[in-house]
């Protein structure tokens, strides 16, 4: 039986709180998302917008990504990498996280933990280096 396309939206907002003397600021996003029937691929476009404090500039900006499940490849590897999903995350603009970022989601209950390499958007802008992240919903 094929997948079905598991549409889904998302919204959500995050205090930024600067260091360096700026002013508290709120970052919002709203993203919509479908998976590929077959593939499994889930396709995520939204827009985001974000103050100085969490971008380096105000910004409002559009935002995309793909995560394709390494479950579906055959065999014993398929179900080895069950865990694990190939991701790419796309942030346009030429703000502080204006970046393309492909890596490795590993999610297990509700942990989450994401190993990527960004890509700024104008090279030589900024560096561009090692993402890691940790999640874990509640």
């Amino acid at each position: 039986m094929p997948h079905k396309w598991e549409p889904k939206i998302g919204a959500g907002q995050m205090v930024a709180i600067p260091l360096r003397g700026e002013r508290l600021g709120v970052w919002s996003y709203l993203q919509a998302s479908a998976r590929l029937p077959g593939l499994r691929t889930r396709l995520m476009a939204g827009v985001s917008d974000g103050p100085p404090a969490m971008f380096g500039k105000a910004t409002t900006h559009f935002m995309g990504s793909f995560e394709q499940p390494l479950a579906v490849l055959p065999g014993a590897l398929g179900h080895t990498l069950h865990d694990f999903t190939l991701l790419g995350e796309w942030w346009a603009g030429q703000h502080e996280f204006a970046d393309f970022v492909p890596g490795f989601n590993w999610h297990r209950g509700k942990s989450v933990v994401i190993l990527g390499y960004k890509f700024a958007n104008t090279p030589g802008t900024r560096s561009d280096g090692i993402v890691i992240e940790f999640g874990r919903t509640f």
